[in-house]
């Protein structure tokens, strides 16, 4: 999957994604954060939110891989303020199964806000 990703060969992605299913195999938080990287690298927030509701319906709960994935797909996608605002639900969330922003959530941010030329943010 990650390979199909990197080359944006989401069909093919989808293809096994549907295997997957198919054979009863769970799909893991990688498994998605590829999926959800791959449609971001094609502009394809329609299908990231698809895949973010797929992976809700398996219960599958994000991780801090996939949330990462997420704000970098999202500002990727001139969605800036979403990543943004996702960053600042994870740095208020304290209950024990909230998952807190790292250095590459951060990092992830910097480089964003640098290319949109908004670092004073």
């Amino acid at each position: 999957l990650n390979y199909c990703s990197n080359i944006q060969r989401m069909d093919i992605a989808e293809k096994i994604s549907q295997q997957m299913d198919k054979n009863n195999i769970k799909k893991t938080n990688v498994t998605y954060s590829i999926l959800i990287k791959g449609y971001g690298n094609q502009n394809r927030l329609d299908l990231v939110k698809h895949t973010l509701h797929n992976m809700r319906l398996t219960n599958t709960k994000p991780d801090i891989i996939t949330l990462n994935t997420l704000i970098d797909t999202y500002a990727k996608c001139n969605e800036l303020s979403i990543s943004l605002n996702m960053v600042d639900k994870m740095e208020k969330s304290k209950s024990s199964v909230s998952v807190l922003p790292n250095l590459r959530t951060y990092n992830t941010l910097i480089k964003w806000l640098g290319k949109y030329k908004k670092l004073e943010e």
